[in-house]
């Protein structure tokens, strides 16, 4: 924790991250723990939805479209955000 003055004379607190709008940002610009907490949170959501995945009465082209729309788009949220680096994509 870091803490600097303002024009306005006030102390501010530099944290080193924090959540904002459900997405993880840290000063560095490092997205890491952002996209690893939302594939995790992916990971769990297909998983509710196992009942879904076994049943043989619902066709392959639904069961596509339900994982882009509940698994694919809890992934995704924030995306257009994060700073992909090197290691990242080796993960």
């Amino acid at each position: 924790m870091q803490l600097e003055v303002n024009q306005a004379g006030q102390q501010l607190e530099q944290v080193q991250s924090f959540k904002f709008l459900g997405s993880y940002k840290t000063a560095t610009g490092d997205c890491t723990k952002d996209i690893k907490i939302r594939a995790a949170l992916a990971r769990q959501k297909a998983m509710e939805l196992i009942n879904i995945w076994k049943d043989r009465n619902i066709n392959t082209v639904l069961k596509v479209r339900v994982m882009k729309q509940m698994v694919w788009a809890v992934f995704l949220h924030g995306a257009g955000g994060w700073t992909i680096k090197k290691s990242d994509k080796n993960n």
